[in-house]
Formats: C-alpha cells, sequence, structure tokens
C-alpha cells in the first residue's frame, strides 16, 4: 500500500470506525457514515441522539488522523469552507495537541476533540 492511501485514505476510515463501533449501539443513537450529498467528503459521520422527550442532539463530524496538527490546521484554515458545527475528532494519543489545533480554527465555527471525549459526549447525551 502507498503512503498517501495510507495516510489520507486508510487511517481516517480506521478513525471513523472506532468511533463508530463506540457509539452505533448507544440507546438513542442514529449513525450515517459519510452524510454529503453534494459534497460526499464535506464531513464523515452524522451523528444524531434522540432521547424521547428531549431535544436531539447533532454531531457533525469529520475524523482527522493528521501526524502535525501544525499541517493540519493549515488546510483547515486554507479550506475555502468549513461546515458551521463541525466537529473535528483527532486520535486519543493528540490530546495534548488538540487546543493547539482549536486556536488555528476558532473563528471557522467548529470544535475540535478526540475520540473518547466525544464518545463520552455523546454517552452523556444518551442519559448516561
Amino acid at each position: 500500500m502507498s503512503r498517501p492511501v495510507w495516510r489520507y485514505g486508510t487511517l481516517p476510515v480506521l478513525l471513523e470506525l472506532q468511533l463508530c463501533d463506540a457509539v452505533v449501539d448507544l440507546p438513542h443513537v442514529e449513525l450515517v457514515m459519510w452524510p454529503g450529498e453534494q459534497r460526499p467528503d464535506e464531513y464523515d459521520l452524522h451523528i444524531t441522539v434522540a432521547v424521547p422527550g428531549k431535544r436531539a442532539r447533532h454531531w457533525r463530524v469529520d475524523a482527522k488522523a493528521w501526524e502535525s496538527v501544525v499541517a493540519l490546521g493549515k488546510a483547515l484554515t486554507n479550506r475555502p469552507a468549513l461546515r458551521k458545527g463541525l466537529t473535528i475528532v483527532l486520535p486519543d494519543h493528540q490530546h495534548s495537541e488538540q487546543h493547539f489545533l482549536a486556536a488555528q480554527v476558532c473563528d471557522r465555527g467548529v470544535r475540535v476533540t478526540t475520540v473518547s471525549r466525544l464518545v463520552s459526549d455523546i454517552e452523556k447525551a444518551c442519559g448516561g
């Protein structure tokens, strides 16, 4: 397998699948992978938690498995449009770097977190 395929294809999909596996069986969760119709790569996962009697919560998730959050921040800054309300998810081993990336994209209307933190937020939204 070539390095670009591994780096830009395989690693992000593994991160997306890790997240899916962690939340797919939670109660009240609806999960759609690669939901874009007009722009298929706009984001990777749409997660909805719809607990009866409560307002539904939605996450539009873009999983990023980049070696460098500096390079990722530059790439996101140069991207013409980031969907408002997007949640960028980093692997857990980059938890200490998430604040740096968040500062780089804070004016873009997106949130930066890690897989474990997002799973925890979704579990709380489910009532757990």
